[in-house]
């Protein structure tokens, strides 16, 4: 589809109506950048795009993994808490109820 697209010229028009449609607004911004004075190739804009999507959905992924690190840091540390025979009461003073309930389930698989 690319070498289909890649000497093709979009028409700034065509770019408002798209960025009205989807509601990405940087899609203007990105064939502003572009711009050389009329015409901008279709594939040019469809890249930048692209490429500012992947960054998002990199950017979500470490983050979802930072929180899902955590989540097990938390588990791994009340279960040993249970082990060493701290009360459901002591461990509470530092984590949630709900991070105590996905440990003892854990600890009891």
């Amino acid at each position: 589809m690319s070498e289909e697209y890649t000497n093709k010229s979009i028409d700034g028009e065509i770019i408002n109506l798209v960025t009205t449609i989807t509601g990405f607004s940087k899609l203007s911004d990105i064939f502003n950048e572009l711009d050389d004075g009329g015409e901008t190739p279709v594939w040019k804009c469809v890249q930048e795009m692209e490429d500012e999507w992947v960054q998002k959905g990199v950017a979500e992924g470490e983050r979802k993994g930072e929180i899902k690190g955590m989540q097990k840091d938390r588990q791994t540390a009340i279960i040993t808490m249970i082990e060493l025979r701290l009360t459901k009461e002591q461990i509470l003073t530092k984590y949630s109820e709900e991070d105590y309930l996905k440990a003892e389930e854990a600890f009891n698989n």
